[in-house]
């Protein structure tokens, strides 16, 4: 079934700041978040060039969340990194939107943001990267560290 329209309305504005909160200009030739509304869900996903083409860019699915219209609540899904598909999320039902879009970005299992050497690649604050993740972040795309400004 598909989204109620005001329901539909509040989520796009939700995901549309989210996404621009959390791609940082500089790094939007590497990656950035971008969501797509669907019948009854919604689809967050990063996008990466293909083979460093700029031009080119596949979606890599993090998380879907569903609206279901019969309970009036939503479920988080996170993407299977071993076959196509989705997996329940540990704690992922609730009435509120913006609190699974927050379980997603604190994402204390793992599920939807990478890991490098055993350290999430998430965004640890609601301002963005601190200094110490954006350098992990940096160091996982081989950027080098430079100048970090503190936001």
């Amino acid at each position: 079934m598909a989204l109620p329209q005001h329901t539909r309305a509040l989520a796009e504005r939700l995901f549309q700041r989210y996404c621009a909160r959390l791609c940082d200009p500089t790094f939007d030739s590497q990656v950035r978040l971008d969501f797509e509304l669907e019948d009854d869900a919604v689809l967050l996903f990063e996008l990466r060039p293909v083979f460093g083409m700029t031009s080119m860019l596949r979606r890599l699915p993090l998380a879907r969340f569903r609206y279901r219209v019969e309970r009036g609540d939503w479920t988080l899904q996170a993407a299977d990194t071993h076959r196509p598909g989705w997996r329940r999320a540990p704690l992922a039902r609730h009435r509120s939107l913006a609190l699974l879009l927050a379980l997603v970005d604190e994402d204390v299992h793992g599920l939807f943001w990478g890991r490098v050497n055993g350290a999430s690649l998430r965004w640890c604050s609601a301002r963005g990267r601190c200094v110490g993740c954006d350098r992990r972040y940096r160091e996982a795309l081989g950027q080098p560290a430079g100048e970090l400004s503190r936001r």
